[in-house]
């Protein structure tokens, strides 16, 4: 196993109580989440308990006129001012889904999830400034766990650098200045107006090949992508130097 794995080094969000060990987001959803559960459960109790209603024989019964066991397709006979009916419980569907609604939103907020996401939100005909004023707190969170993953993995940067020198093996300061990490988050976007704007700037010159391929919504390894075009370049060259040997 490479020694990077093993380097004891811990990714943590901040936490104020602790400078060591970070802080879970369950602390704030798992209460929630109790109430959620307990909810769903005591709901799923209640129809199961009245789904099995009693039946209900009132006043005098006809002399040798003896009650069905089983009263399905059946007819009972009565005696004048008697009743026979089903008593069944009335569950009150309402409130339930108004205090699941709010439990449930409630967590959505407290995660910081865009409702949309989960489908619990019916929306249409949405620009790229309402997607990302959708998704607004989500980027927050990810741009706050992209901090603390980053410093992580800064860390271990520095440390494989000084077991590498401990090797023997130097690295250059100038080029170990240019590592760095691309966080992508997964949110929504419009990629024809992004492909647009990267076309629009490459024609003012104002962004270059590497950074307009790295933020291309269609380019998924920008190296492997650069190798390409500039065997492309090459071979397009030794093309037209063949041609123009063949026309003299």
């Amino acid at each position: 196993m490479p020694i990077y794995q093993v380097l004891p080094i811990i990714y943590h969000n901040e936490n104020e109580l602790n400078e060591v060990d970070g802080r879970s987001e369950l602390d704030d959803w798992i209460s929630i989440l109790d109430n959620l559960e307990s909810l769903l459960s005591k709901y799923a109790e209640a129809t199961e308990k009245f789904l099995d209603p009693i039946f209900l024989n009132i006043g005098q019964q006809l002399k040798g006129e003896s009650l069905p066991a089983d009263l399905v397709g059946k007819g009972i006979n009565l005696d004048d001012g008697s009743d026979a009916k089903y008593l069944q419980a009335k569950l009150d569907s309402k409130s339930f889904e108004s205090l699941h609604k709010v439990l449930l939103q409630s967590l959505l907020d407290i995660s910081q999830t865009p409702a949309v996401s989960m489908n619990k939100t019916d929306i249409s005909n949405l620009s790229e400034v309402s997607i990302k004023l959708l998704f607004q707190l989500a980027n927050i969170k990810a741009s706050m766990n992209e901090q603390f993953m980053r410093e992580g993995i800064e860390e271990r940067h520095d440390k494989v650098k000084s077991l590498l020198a401990l090797q023997g093996v130097k690295v250059n300061d100038d080029k170990y200045d240019t590592l760095d990490m691309v966080f992508q988050y997964a949110m929504p976007q419009n990629d024809s107006e992004i492909i647009e704007q990267l076309e629009k700037l490459r024609d003012m010159g104002a962004i270059s090949l590497e950074s307009l391929l790295g933020r291309s919504p269609m380019t998924n390894d920008v190296q492997e992508e650069m190798k390409r075009l500039h065997n492309e370049v090459v071979d397009n060259s030794v093309d037209n130097s063949n041609n123009d040997g063949g026309c003299k």
